[in-house]
């Protein structure tokens, strides 16, 4: 028996050449577009517990309004450090009034219409 032979022709080679040389410039151009693009900056998630890490202090209320900028001051520095966005701030430092403070922000928040107090407003 005669040994086969190619049956492809010419051709049809140079049509597969040239479809593989296409699939590897489309591989190429996907490369360097996921490279083009800006990659999305993962924004780290903070919780309760990463932040009570930072050891923020409490406040126990004071008549003197340096201990409660002081005590701001501190809770700034903590969310500096830990990343809290706006939105948490008041939640996270509400949790650390003690005392006549937690008083205060109980009776605070009852007279707001939403009970929704922003952390510039509570500044």
């Amino acid at each position: 028996m005669p040994p086969r032979r190619n049956t492809r022709s010419n051709g049809s080679a140079d049509q597969e050449a040239q479809q593989q040389q296409q699939s590897q410039q489309q591989l190429l151009q996907q490369q360097h577009q996921q490279h083009q693009q800006p990659h999305q900056q993962v924004v780290p998630v903070v919780t309760f517990k990463s932040f009570q890490a930072a050891k923020p202090p409490e406040f126990q209320g004071s008549a003197d309004p340096v201990e409660a900028k002081a005590w701001l001051k501190e809770m700034e520095k903590a969310f500096t450090l830990i990343e809290v966005t706006g939105e948490k701030k008041t939640e996270y430092a509400s949790y650390f009034l003690k005392n006549e403070a937690s008083y205060w922000w109980e009776t605070s928040k009852a007279l707001e219409p939403e009970g929704l107090i922003t952390w510039e407003r509570f500044t």
